[in-house]
């Protein structure tokens, strides 16, 4: 479907950023103009307080605009990626935010000349530089990895290549694929696409289901020389920053900034790895209640129990989202309310539109919701999910200041799904059926926190492998996730060859060391929502607090305030998932 023929009140009100490409224009003038004015702080950053305050000042001006350039110009290409203006938009917004970044590039090296003792001389000197604070422990937590003005000035300027893999799979992945079709379980000829291609794998007619499964997997394959190749350039990105930034390791690089201990990802692996036998028994049930001689890759996502209610319109899934939300409290419903009134969301697929779902936004403004709904409980939760991230946000943005109101992914992946598990235990209660919303529990179960495992390791893999000088041709990337596949779901399924590609459509893959916080997040957030559904009043005091913390204070620290354990967390829902087994298998 074409986007124009999409009513108004399921798309967004990006004006509410911008309202017009003129508005957007003058801040592009701005902007830079600002950064001009940033230089002239040069070699003076630390003269005195008021002049590190007024730097900081200005910087942050600077940023809250780019921020919310790169928002609103990103998101209105997601609305139809094949538009050649937003193509050219974002490429030159590219271009100018590399200069930018160039011309403050002199800034942190400078802060890092000196001794972190004069800032806190400085803080004790000038109360206004409190807010600064934890910003500027942090950066000289980091001072190692700061290298010279000059070769900062050289990386800035090289941003806009290193996010050429990533943009380069967006483009060809959302605008330039085209997969074919199938006929349906009526014997219609419909179109596969992103968005549909989870409903028709969720199919009843098992032929629709490796029908879809096959002319999905075909397109990656004819593309798996290609896409090989601009994920090899991500890796080498990737290996370069590593060592130019004087990082241990390619897992380093992503999770010292924020203090995230290294062993948090090798013990959920390790964690997972010991436990792949609950998921082996899974499938080998699933095919005993599937009565399937063989269980095939394609028979995976197909629902064990009929849902008597096969569809949920946008306006029932909104409602149904707010009644299970409703324990979070008042505050937290009337700003979900809030959400679902003012055209914060972006609701259904349309020809060109990004795939997948997401939530975004700028601290200039509310949160944004990209969604791709296609009807199915699945999208009723995933509605779950990303308004979770969406309220978050709005709760941080009106609490922190600009650079502490972003959540880093690894307690970002928390409030959404404290939504999702909110959603199910709801479910649970109010659906007679309780054998099929087991199977919805025990499905995100398999798939946030197995299979991001399983991405996880993947990466892990591939990274260390290009780190360490390997070759990693297409053959070496099939081979090793399709290892990996057997490895985590055991010998009772039938592999067909296809899925050996399935790594080269994952975009998550062009943010390295990001998927493993899926499976943290759905871990903590199990145990928070469980509290909190069965009457904690004092979790859910402390998970709102919580919400409102953004950045604050380093991710662990915020998960260590509501007194949750990460590892005990892992082995709860692992537990959860082998006491639900038991529950679909009576």
């Amino acid at each position: 479907m074409e986007r124009n023929k999409i009513l108004d009140k399921y798309k967004w009100n990006l004006s509410d950023i911008y309202n017009n490409i003129e508005l957007y224009n003058k801040d592009l003038i701005i902007v830079e103009e600002l950064s001009d004015d940033l230089i002239k702080y040069k070699s003076k950053v630390l003269n005195d307080s008021n002049t590190l305050l007024n730097s900081l000042l200005l910087k942050e001006k600077i940023d809250i605009i780019t921020d919310k350039l790169y928002v609103y110009i990103n998101m209105k290409f997601h609305e139809d990626m094949r538009l050649s203006e937003y193509q050219e938009y974002t490429g030159n917004l590219d271009i100018l935010l590399s200069k930018i970044n160039e011309k403050q590039s002199f800034y942190i090296p400078e802060l890092l000349e000196k001794d972190y003792e004069l800032i806190k001389k400085y803080i004790s000197e000038n109360k206004d530089l409190k807010r600064f604070e934890f910003l500027l422990e942090s950066i000289f937590n980091e001072k190692e990895h700061i290298l010279n003005k000059d070769i900062e000035a050289l990386l800035s300027r090289a941003g806009s290549i290193f996010s050429s893999p990533d943009n380069i799979f967006s483009i060809l992945n959302d605008a330039d694929l085209v997969f074919g079709k199938i006929k349906d379980e009526n014997n219609k000829l419909v179109q596969i696409t992103h968005g549909n291609y989870n409903k028709y794998m969720t199919s009843n007619n098992r032929k629709v289901r490796k029908d879809v499964f096959n002319i999905f997997y075909k397109k990656y394959k004819e593309l798996n020389n290609t896409i090989a190749a601009i994920y090899n350039s991500n890796l080498k990105i990737v290996s370069f920053l590593t060592n130019t930034r004087k990082y241990k390791s390619p897992i380093n690089l992503f999770l010292d900034s924020n203090k995230i201990d290294t062993n948090i990802y090798y013990k959920l692996i390790d964690n997972i790895n010991k436990n792949v036998d609950k998921l082996h028994k899974y499938n080998s049930i699933r095919r005993e209640l599937l009565n399937l001689d063989e269980l095939h890759y394609y028979d995976l996502l197909v629902k064990l129990e009929k849902d008597n209610k096969e569809e949920y319109t946008f306006e029932e899934a909104k409602d149904l989202i707010k009644k299970a939300l409703s324990v979070l409290g008042e505050d937290y419903i009337n700003n979900l309310d809030i959400a679902f009134k003012s055209k914060w969301i972006d609701a259904y697929e349309n020809k060109g539109k990004r795939s997948g779902a997401y939530s975004w936004g700028c601290y200039s403004t509310h949160p944004y919701v990209l969604m791709n709904y296609q009807s199915k409980y699945n999208d009723v939760s995933t509605l779950a999910h990303e308004m979770g991230h969406a309220i978050n946000r709005y709760y941080s943005n009106n609490k922190q200041d600009y650079y502490y109101s972003d959540n880093v992914i690894f307690v970002a992946e928390i409030a959404s799904t404290v939504n999702e598990t909110l959603l199910n235990l709801y479910m649970l209660d109010h659906n007679e059926n309780k054998k099929l919303i087991a199977n919805e529990i025990l499905e995100d179960i398999k798939n946030t926190v197995f299979r991001q495992t399983m991405f996880a390791e993947f990466e892990l893999e591939v990274h260390n492998k290009s780190y360490n000088g390997e070759s990693l041709s297409k053959d070496a990337l099939n081979n090793i996730y399709f290892d990996l596949v057997k490895k985590y779901n055991g010998d009772c399924v039938v592999y067909d060859d296809n899925i050996k590609y399935e790594w080269s459509r994952i975009p998550h893959f062009y943010s390295p060391f990001y998927v493993y916080q899926y499976a943290t997040g759905y871990s903590i957030a199990f145990t928070i929502a469980n509290k909190i559904y069965y009457g904690d009043e004092d979790m859910l005091k402390k998970y709102i607090e919580f919400l409102k913390s953004g950045s604050s204070d380093y991710p662990t620290n915020l998960v260590d305030k509501m007194g949750i354990n990460i590892e005990e967390s892992i082995k709860l829902t692992l537990n959860k998932f082998e006491e639900l087994i038991e529950t679909i298998n009576r």
